[in-house]
């Protein structure tokens, strides 16, 4: 459940419901083809296959929201900072030449 948003990002909890409100539409729909489809109705196994095709589909939703959920771990963070700040610290050493005799006797 999206509880934990609690109105303070209200469009992107919205987002996240599209998914299962498609879900439980194309559900409904499918089950309910034999009252439409009254000549000719899907076969079962052909039903079983659609819902089979919805369980993948919201499979792999559960893993996106899950990936976009999941807070970034503090330690990786201050530990990428730490990095970046020694990279840009030392980037300007390589342009500096050495001083060697070479140099000077010219």
């Amino acid at each position: 459940s999206l509880r934990h948003l609690d109105g303070k990002d209200d469009d992107f909890a919205n987002v996240l419901r599209v998914p299962f409100r498609m879900s439980y539409l194309v559900r409904k729909t499918v089950s309910e083809q034999h009252k439409r489809l009254k000549q000719n109705p899907i076969h079962v196994t052909s039903e079983n296959l659609l819902y089979g095709g919805i369980d993948t589909f919201m499979n792999g939703y559960y893993g996106m929201r899950q990936f976009i959920t999941t807070p970034v771990p503090f330690p990786l963070i201050q530990m990428t900072r730490t990095i970046l700040l020694f990279y840009i610290c030392t980037i300007p050493l390589t342009f500096v030449s050495p001083n060697t005799k070479e140099e000077e006797t010219t």
